[in-house]
């Protein structure tokens, strides 16, 4: 790389050359035709005019070289085809190296009428799109230190006329492309490193790489025409009719079907692989010429006969050729070579509904199977065992068909023996080198194939399937790569890195094989808990893939088909599925992802039609079973779900029916009870598919009864224990850490997963020797957001001595409401597992506790025991007892069962499962319903365009994703200028409608708190000014102390989510025009408008002029922030004022509420050293203040205008040094804002002036026109009003009638006009500019009664000023 000139002409810098400075033009300059400055330009100091400048450049750099090439070159005859030549990177053929064309492609095929799990039968003609790792050239020695840049390859193509088989004229011309082909040793190329100035540009640093990764040797491959040779000497001839044909092939399909090879070597795949074949081999010519045709037909939509017989012709051409050479029994690779062509090139163009007919591409692939055998290519493939011997290119190909369309077809792979001995000998046979993805994933696929194949053939029992399905899983974990492998496939500079890409291609394939395998376990369905998970990792992954046009979406048609095909309607797969398509743009609509893309749009309108026809069961239902919710909304589902007509009449049928005695007892009544609630207990655990030898169930009241259980046996433990808990927990569990010894509240995720690996270094996180107890909500109480239930396996796998004897306890109650939870595996589930069954079935008011016994013994300390828990108690004389044995829940389950409620549970699980198949299928139901609710309320806007809803969902949630997000949404309304409105309000209207919900803080106070944003200083300071749960205090401070939530369950249905949409579009969405609102302002008086709006922060400081589209909130004690702070003297604690300190003027601040600060600023002479501007908090927070709680200093009182008040002054050093220095006095800030309750201990001291008195008496205004409790009276007394450090009222407001009358009087005296901040007054009041002259009212302030800021605020005017 050489030194850039700092020194030479302008037009050098500009090129980041070395100039040689010569006179009058330097020897570049001069080389390539440029003009070269030495005298600044003008051009030089401005950045849009430098761009140009660089681009005429390029252009000019160009044309020389294009010159001096043609100059090169020669003439050319007619007979003599002209040399292949190269042309150096121009700023036309590589200027930006992430501009560069990515190709996109699909690689598995099927036809329209495909059915997943039946054999297509389809006259269509389909293939597989090629996924490759793109290769990198090693350059030659004497290039090697220029990074590689593309080529220009000239492709000739010759035309030969004949007349009667005479042939009189040849011609030829030029078709070109690029390539990063480096040129053979003895090319004669220009002075790269002088004149490519725009590759200098790019690779500036010596770190930079193409790539950024080692690229593929494209020798890897065996080919069938030979080693790779110089594509500059291609000739394909044609004839003058298809010439249009083979130039659109080479332009615009050859890049299609090798993408993934395209981004590595671009133009490698094209020049080794395809124009080799176009020269030699006919047949695979006219295969080319008539995918040719049918792109040109699908991208262009062409409709015409021509078009339509260009595809006939060469196809049939295509056919002919190979038939002959099949009866001539020679040219078997260039055979094969064309048909794997037929079925490979269909992959990347047409449109599904192409009707021209065709042979089936899986008739061809039997031919080229027999091919492959005639050759011996598996025999080859098995060699390829070393790096002597490389796969045949043909072979790999025809692989990857094999193994994925053999799951397509239902059968097993034509060479599955080859792959099998292949993933045995751990050999490659070159698919990830030229489709992406990991060979041994492949053969795994393979074989995945045969198994499905021998269950179609009913050749193998179900014990054996699912024997193998065990060990090809176990297969596929070898296979699994480290954490962190999955990264983005671009690199910092923004080029792909062939190497990540193959890496996330593999994880996206592994994921599908494995959706693949679980689809073959008996009885399968997309709604098992396992395969939901599987989809929703493939939708995690799937985001690692580049998408849109450029990107790789079509390469990955096979995972894509098979993790659609089994996903839920509700799944975020779907979702992002249906977004690709979308940044995909027109090429979703081509070749195998269009014709994939057709049978997905069926299922998931399938899904669709599936919900439509559950939600239409539901309604039915409710009509029969719900006749509570006749005219009722009912979305407090999360509280509670309700109970069904049938589970009353089973339970009272079953009371009727049966003597139930005391289990404690030994009659046949007790025995039945006993035997009944031992079922029941079986039963609650089939419903977790949990193992009674891994699990008991104690039942418990309800959840937090079993928490309370699980606390006391902990808190009865020798060294008591320590206690973690997460944010969003249930106040049940945040209560626990009252017994605790030690405790800790994990605030987000991160910090729990920090913990786990040991990262954590907060204190109070380390764990002593003693026991410890991890407890979370499997769900959110408040918002639905579902926590990751894999925390507590992986707690207990791990070796860190911090997590030695600890546990977790799961609050499921909120989950299993409409979610199910799998204990299938109990070496991954939680130690303890609280719900409540009321909230899944309505009835009873039960709960249990499930223990898995591994954990059990640690319930044994609990030292209180009740009756029916213990052998035998001593009382007399000695004290002691022996508790039961024989199971857990008899020791723990203290006093007489409650066996109605047991009972009543029994008939629940059976109308339940009856009524709504299973949870699994509820929480498909509730999933849609909730995205339709929380996508509606997140569209609701007002007139303005501002948001209605204020949603609290966590980031990491989705509504698209069932496993991260539950049917509950918790939000605060709006109004149309940003204020909250009461959730109080909410409620009350809702209940007129109907409608149930539940407001307020929910018994979660972590997740409010986070929520919201309130900090414990803000929550302590609500508690002072009177809220208490279930208080209607929930706007302070001006922010919501609560929310509003809905929840939807079982038995809700879409009318549900309209009835509520509609609701909140008719009270709360405001749909006032502006004009309409300014119609409603102007009835204060008709003639006036505000004119300025402005506050002074500080006392006796500058004011802040508030933006004229900006709304302001109206207190009390006036508008908001005005004069709630002042300076005070340190020593007197006296306010001070701007007559006695004049450079408090110059002291002026203003509010910035988008950061949350108070900014001051001195306009004043300052010295070097200080700061012009301080800022200070908006935040009430005490900890700012001189005397918090923490100080131990009492609040010291201060003066102002005479009255005594405590104000609190900042304890930052800077401030009080800030305001001691301007003013050369010992001062500080104050603040004395207003009180939590609306009250302040100063109130407003102006009065009515005598002549106001008159006026009112005989007022010529109209008396209220809309009296109410709060507006003011004819009483001529002045209320009392709450003010802050303001002289005299709450605000001072002007006329500007007025001052100019007064300005007039004063320039008759020869006096100088005052200006309006003279008064310092908030409100500045002006007639109509439109009003005729002559008609201005000055002084008709003095007559006005009161003053209305919006619907309900009254201000009385008070105190107006004397006429003049």
């Amino acid at each position: 790389m050489h030194r850039r000139s700092r020194s030479g002409c302008f037009t050098c810098r500009l090129r980041r050359k070395k100039c040689d400075e010569g006179k009058p033009q330097c020897r570049a300059c001069k080389h390539l035709g440029l003009k070269c400055e030495y005298k600044r330009p003008m051009w030089w100091s401005n950045n849009e005019q430098r761009k140009q400048q660089k681009e005429l450049i390029k252009t000019i750099i160009k044309r020389t070289k294009l010159s001096e090439k043609t100059t090169q070159m020669g003439p050319m005859s007619a007979d003599t085809p002209p040399g292949l030549s190269h042309s150096l990177p121009t700023s036309a053929t590589y200027s930006d190296m992430t501009a560069r064309t990515r190709a996109v492609s699909v690689d598995s095929q099927y036809s329209l009428e495909y059915e997943f799990n039946q054999q297509p039968m389809h006259e269509h003609f389909d293939a597989y799109q090629p996924q490759v790792l793109t290769p990198q050239f090693e350059l030659h020695q004497q290039y090697q230190q220029f990074p590689p840049a593309p080529y220009e390859v000239d492709i000739k193509t010759e035309r030969q006329m004949y007349v009667n088989d005479v042939p009189t004229r040849r011609d030829s011309s030029i078709s070109t492309f690029s390539t990063f082909i480096p040129p053979p040793p003895h090319a004669t190329l220009a002075s790269l490193h002088e004149e490519n100035w725009a590759q200098e540009d790019l690779y500036d640093s010596p770190g930079d790489h193409f790539s950024g990764e080692e690229g593929l040797d494209f020798n890897f491959f065996d080919f069938s025409h030979g080693p790779p040779h110089n594509p500059q000497q291609a000739v394909i001839q044609v004839e003058d009719c298809d010439r249009s044909l083979l130039d659109h092939f080479i332009d615009n399909v050859l890049r299609l079907i090798f993408p993934i090879l395209e981004v590595n070597q671009h133009g490698s795949a094209r020049s080794e692989v395809v124009l080799p074949a176009l020269e030699s081999n006919k047949c695979y010519l006219h295969c080319c010429l008539s995918i040719s045709a049918i792109h040109l037909k699908s991208t262009q939509r062409l409709q015409s006969e021509q078009i339509d017989s260009d595809i006939m012709r060469h196809r049939y051409a295509t056919i002919s050729e190979l038939c002959a050479a099949l009866n001539r029994d020679t040219d078997h690779q260039q055979i094969l070579e064309a048909t794997l062509g037929m079925i490979f090139f269909q992959c990347s163009v047409g449109r599904p509904d192409d009707c021209l007919p065709d042979i089936p591409w899986h008739q061809h692939f039997q031919a080229a199977s027999s091919l492959v055998r005639k050759l011996e290519l598996p025999h080859a493939m098995v060699q390829v065992n070393s790096a002597q011997i490389h796969p045949p290119f043909n072979m790999t190909l025809a692989s990857w068909i094999d193994i994925l369309g053999a799951t397509m077809l239902g059968r097993a792979p034509q060479f599955a023996n080859t792959y099998r001995d292949k993933h045995l000998t751990a050999s490659t046979s070159g698919l990830c080198e030229l489709m992406g993805c990991e060979d041994r994933m492949m053969y795994l696929i393979s074989e995945i194939a045969c198994l499905e194949a021998l269950k179609i053939d009913k050749t193998i029992d179900e014990s054996s399937l699912c024997t193998h399905i065990t060990c090809l899983g176990t297969q596929m974990d070898l296979t699994e790569p480290g954490p962190g492998a999955l990264m983005d496939a671009y690199s910092p500079t923004g080029a792909i890195r062939p190497k990540q890409l193959s890496k996330n291609m593999t994880a996206m394939f592994r994921l599908a094989a494995r959706i693949y395998l679980c689809s073959l376990v008996p009885g399968a369905t997309r709604y098992d808990p396992s395969m939901i998970d599987l989809i929703s990792r493939l939708a995690a992954t799937l985001e690692y893939i580049p998408s849109g046009p450029e990107g790789f979406d079509r390469s990955l048609v096979w995972p894509l088909l098979i993790g659609g095909s089994l996903s839920t309607p509700s799944s975020t797969f779907r979702h992002l599925f249906a977004e690709r398509i979308t940044r995909l743009g027109e090429q979703a609509e081509f070749g195998s992802f269009g014709r994939m893309s057709v049978p997905m749009k069926m299922v998931n309108g399938s899904g669709d039609s599936e919900i439509a026809g559950y939600n239409a069961k539901i309604d039915e239902l409710r009509e029969a079973e719900y006749p509570m919710l006749k005219g009722a909304t009912y979305l407090d589902h999360a509280g509670t779900t309700l109970y069904p007509k049938s589970l009353i009449d089973e339970f009272s049928k079953d009371m009727l029916a049966n003597l139930l005695g005391n289990p404690h007892s030994a009659s046949l009544s007790s025995q039945l009870s006993s035997r009944r609630i031992e079922n029941v207990r079986l039963r609650v655990l089939r419903l977790l598919n949990a193992e009674p030898e891994h699990f008991d169930v104690i039942f418990v009241a309800n959840a937090t009864a079993g928490i309370k259980m699980v606390m006391e046996a902990f808190r009865d433990h020798e060294n008591g224990f320590w206690y973690g808990y997460h944010r969003d927990a249930h106040t049940s569990l945040v209560g626990v850490r009252e017994a605790a010894v030690e405790r800790w509240c994990f605030e987000s995720d991160q910090e729990v997963e920090e913990y786990l690996t040991g990262e954590h270094d907060k204190q109070g996180t380390g764990k002593t020797t003693r026991l410890g107890l991890l407890a979370y909500p499997a769900q959110s109480n408040m918002n639905g957001r579902r926590l990751p239930l894999a925390w507590s396996p992986r707690l207990r796998s791990s070796r860190s001595a911090e997590h030695q004897d600890m546990y977790t306890l799961l609050d499921a109650a909120a989950l299993l409401s409409t979610s199910p939870l799998d204990f299938g595996d109990h070496s991954k589930t939680p130690d303890f597992t609280v719900l409540s069954f009321y909230k899944i079935f309505g009835f009873p008011d039960l709960g249990a506790l499930i223990v898995r016994k591994e954990s059990g013994h640690l319930l044994r300390s609990r030292k209180y025991f009740g009756g029916g828990t213990v052998e035998m108690v001593s009382c007399v004389k000695e004290q002691w007892h022996v508790r039961k044995e024989e199971s857990l829940h008899e020791r723990m389950e203290d006093g007489t069962l409650p066996i109605h409620s047991i009972i009543a549970l029994d008939n629940a699980l059976s109308v339940h499962a009856r009524m709504f198949d299973s949870l699994q299928r509820i929480a498909s139901h509730t999933s849609s319903l909730a995205r339709r609710l929380y996508d509606g309320l997140r569209a609701m806007r007002h007139s303005n365009g501002n948001t209605v809803c204020e949603i609290y969902k966590d980031p990491c949630s989705s509504y698209e994703d069932a496993l991260t997000q539950g049917p509950v949404i918790a939000f605060n309304l709006r109004n149309s200028q940003g204020a909250w409105v009461s959730n109080t309000e909410v409620e009350k209207l809702a209940a007129i409608r109907n409608i149930h919900l539940r407001s307020g803080g929910l018994c979660n106070p972590g997740g409010i708190a986070s929520s919201l944003g309130l900090a414990p200083w803000e929550m302590k300071r609500n508690l002072s000014a009177g809220q208490r749960c279930g208080s209607e205090n929930d706007v302070m401070g001006g922010k919501p102390t609560g929310v509003v939530r809905v929840s939807l369950g079982a038995m809700s249905n879409m009318q549900d989510v309209t009835t509520f949409l509609e609701f909140m579009d008719e009270f709360f969405v405001e749909h006032r025009t502006m004009e309409q609102r300014e119609s409603e302002a102007s009835l204060l008086h008709p003639e006036f408008y505000v004119e300025s709006l402005t506050i002074y922060p500080i006392k006796s400081c500058g004011g802040w002029s508030i933006p004229p589209d900006k709304s302001w909130e109206v207190k009390p004690e006036g508008l908001a922030w005005d004069r709630e702070w002042c300076l005070v003297h340190q020593g007197t604690r006296a306010a001070l004022s701007q007559k006695r300190y004049p450079r408090m003027a110059l002291i002026r601040p203003s509010i910035d509420l988008d950061n949350d600060l108070l900014r001051v600023r001195y306009y004043g002479q300052t010295q070097p050293s200080a700061p012009a501007e301080i800022t200070v908090p908006l935040s009430a927070d005490p900890r700012v203040y001189s005397d918090h709680e923490d100080s131990g200093r009492q609040p010291y009182p201060s003066k102002v205008c005479g009255d005594s008040i405590i104000a609190r002054t900042y304890a930052s050093e800077a401030i009080s040094t800030f305001f001691t220095t301007i003013l050369g006095t010992a001062c500080t800030l104050a603040r004395f804002p207003p009180s939590d309750l609306g009250k302040s201990t100063r109130h407003s001291k102006a009065h009515l002036q005598p002549y106001q008195t008159r006026l009112r008496r005989n007022p010529t205004t109209p008396t209220d026109p809309h009296p109410r409790s709060s507006s003011p009276n004819n009483n001529p007394t002045p209320p009392w009003r709450p003010i802050l450090l303001s002289n005299e009222s709450p605000i001072l407001t002007i006329s500007r009638s007025s001052l100019n009358r007064l300005n007039e009087q004063i320039k008759l005296s020869a006096g100088k006009a005052c200006s309006a901040d003279v008064f310092r007054a908030n409100i500045i009041l002006a007639e109509d500019p439109r009003s005729p002259p002559g008609i201005e009212q000055p002084y008709i302030e003095d007559s006005w009664r009161y003053l209305r800021v919006g619907p309900h605020t009254y201000f009385q005017m008070l105190g107006a000023y004397a006429e003049v």
